[in-house]
């Protein structure tokens, strides 16, 4: 059999984050996982016209992938150029969304002002379009025929492709499998724009026909797919992996990003908010706290690490327009890998105030580095964190509160102290157990089990020794890593 990786709409040369970053995870891990099974991973992309193996073939992949040969001539051209158009474009779209920020900023109405980022929202969705269709033609000549016994794993935007895609692979004897990384364009509909969302609920409605097996990346997830299938009348096979952790990068900020330094080194460490922006995701209730706070004599700074989202225009006009703008709050939307794993290290504690997820990476990013999370109570953030979270409700004086607490250096203390026991899988662990579980349980998927529980390397280990080994397992060979 192989274990056929669908890669759909990821673009792996660009930087990763969410959904794209879990694909990159299970394909790397996945190599070496086949590797030492004797079974062939690929990453591919399905396609109504074919199968087609992902070019250029992402992470260091093993010799049947590497060995492929080269695309030329004119196929090899019109890739060339599609490199130099998507290059230009996105430099082109981040010009485009300072451009628009500059000008807003000039506007005392705000009625005025959010004209300018909702043209942003617009450009966004538009850029989104374009790369979905040129992604849907690009010129790829390695196409690989299905094998009795395949397996496809989708862990990507598999919700934006045509379903009539997979059911043709069903039709020719390969077993589907769906990672679904969360439910919220359903459960959370008004957070979505339409009729993206209304695509979504029509295309995982019909997934559960031509779908084996569902892995959802938490319990919460699972429930409410369960749900969704029961309320179409209709079964299946679901299972909880959560995702894996890997550190997302060295400790030192990259020369693009020495701004980070006074901030971060300063004597008052800044709270932290990793994630897109996005309406559920809880910057305003944050800045409505935090700016009370700071004109009353807060001294801690916020920092804003994340992109432009779903229905991200009236936050961002929220954020570019407070008075304390380049004083107490700063906003990055372009920082790397190497970028958060310093400022994780580094800042005072992890703020996430989001209403929903499907997971919620950075509590598990920052709890590995022994910093408070500072968390919205929710069932996702009690199943991630358990007892390790530090917990505010839905009520106005509650973050404050909390904020307050972490000002207190015992507290503080203790907080990292309980955290040192915090441990978490990592990918390699992951990748493996799932993998494993669903080459036993593909002739009979009532066996599949309701949690696919990755084994730590040792039940003793503290957070840095596990946060050490992740980093270090990442460069070895994979007989050291999986054995």
């Amino acid at each position: 059999m192989r274990i056929l990786i669908d890669c759909s709409y990821i673009n792996f040369q660009a930087q990763p984050s969410g959904v794209p970053r879990v694909v990159a995870r299970y394909v790397e891990w996945g190599y070496r996982w086949g590797e030492l099974r004797g079974i062939e991973v690929i990453p591919v992309v399905p396609k109504a016209r074919g199968i087609f193996v992902v070019h250029p073939v992402p992470g260091t992949p093993p010799a049947y992938l590497s060995e492929q040969k080269e695309i030329g001539g004119v196929r090899k051209t019109i890739r060339s150029f599609g490199g130099l158009a998507y290059g230009a474009g996105r430099m082109g779209r981040s010009v485009a969304r300072k451009l628009l920020h500059s000008v807003a900023r000039r506007f005392d109405n705000p009625r005025k002002n959010s004209v300018f980022y909702r043209i942003d929202e617009r450009l966004t969705e538009l850029a989104r379009h374009v790369y979905l269709y040129v992604m849907d033609r690009a010129p790829n000549p390695h196409r690989i025929s299905l094998q009795s016994g395949d397996l496809l794993f989708s862990p990507a935007y598999w919700h934006d492709v045509d379903p009539a895609i997979y059911r043709g692979i069903r039709a020719q004897g390969c077993t589907i499998v769906i990672l679904v990384h969360d439910l919220l364009p359903i459960t959370f509909a008004e957070q979505y724009q339409s009729p993206w969302r209304e695509q979504f609920r029509l295309n995982l409605s019909q997934a559960l026909d031509y779908t084996s097996a569902f892995v959802c990346v938490s319990e919460v997830t699972r429930q409410d797919l369960r749900k969704f299938a029961r309320d179409f009348g209709k079964g299946g096979h679901f299972t909880t992996a959560h995702n894996g952790y890997q550190p997302v990068g060295t400790y030192q900020p990259t020369a693009r990003s020495k701004r980070l330094e006074s901030l971060f080194e300063s004597e008052r460490c800044p709270l932290l908010m990793v994630g897109s922006l996005e309406p559920k995701k809880g910057h305003a209730r944050v800045l409505d706290v935090l700016e009370r706070k700071w004109s009353s004599g807060y001294s801690r700074p916020l920092v804003i690490a994340g992109r432009p989202g779903w229905l991200s225009s009236d936050i961002v006009w929220r954020i570019r327009q407070s008075v304390h703008l380049g004083t107490r709050l700063f906003w990055f939307d372009d920082l790397d890998d190497d970028d958060l794993s310093f400022v994780y290290a580094r800042c005072h504690a992890l703020v996430f105030a989001s209403l929903a997820e499907g997971f919620g990476l950075p509590l598990v990013e920052a709890s590995m580095d022994r910093k408070p999370s500072v968390v919205l109570r929710t069932e996702i953030a009690e199943e991630i964190l358990g007892d390790y979270g530090v917990f505010f409700d839905e009520s106005e004086h509650s973050l404050s509160t909390v904020l307050d607490r972490l000002e207190d250096s015992e507290f503080y203390g203790a907080i990292q102290q309980r955290l040192g026991a915090f441990t978490w899988p990592g990918w390699r662990e992951t990748v493996a157990a799932v993998f494993d579980c669903l080459v036993s349980c593909r002739d009979d998927w009532t066996a599949l089990p309701a949690t696919v529980e990755p084994v730590l390397p040792s039940a003793t280990l503290t957070a840095s020794t596990v946060k050490m080994l992740a980093s270090v397992s990442d460069r070895q060979k994979p007989a050291n890593v999986l054995r």
